[in-house]
């Protein structure tokens, strides 16, 4: 066709030719890195190996002396269960008494509470009497008043009476 149409052609092509460049490029820039990471990988597997190597012993150091360890803590539990054991038996025989203690000290705080409330009823109690005299006293006293005006004014009738009696007497003999 026309020039056009060549013109177009070339630039495809050129476009095709640098995506496989790049392309190219790019694969073997992966395989590299590849290549890389595996040999990385390798030595740190290498370095883990030698360091499971490393920590092996050491635990296996570790196991001996923790086997040691439990030999000896296994007699000294023994007498730590015999101390144990003596121990238990003592805090009951003391959680007995404590009780007992706690037992007669409750008691004891009953009884004062008791007492403590008997006296302030008694003490309640003896206001509301002291009153109640009071109020009977201020009574009695109002009727002791009573009483003595009514007396007067019996005996000021009794002398009325006598002294018009003795005059109808005396007004009778004549």
């Amino acid at each position: 066709g026309s020039l056009r149409d060549k013109g177009a052609r070339g630039q495809t092509g050129f476009a095709l030719y640098v995506q496989l460049a790049v392309e190219r490029e790019t694969k073997s820039a992966l395989a590299i890195y590849r290549k890389e990471v595996a040999s990385m990988l390798s030595s740190k597997e290498d370095e883990h190996t030698k360091n499971r190597e490393v920590l092996l012993g050491q635990v296996a150091g570790l196991q001996n002396s923790i086997a040691d360890a439990q030999a000896t803590a296994k007699a000294k539990d023994e007498g730590y269960n015999t101390a144990m054991e003596t121990l238990a038996s003592n805090e009951i025989v003391m959680a007995e008494s404590q009780g007992n203690v706690e037992k007669k000290t409750k008691d004891a705080e009953n009884i004062v509470a008791e007492m403590i409330s008997l006296k302030t009823k008694a003490e309640k109690n003896a206001e509301r009497l002291l009153l109640q005299y009071n109020t009977i006293s201020e009574k009695l006293l109002g009727l002791r008043l009573e009483r003595d005006e009514l007396q007067d004014k019996c005996d000021k009738l009794t002398n009325k009476n006598n002294g018009e009696e003795e005059s109808w007497k005396k007004e009778s003999t004549q």
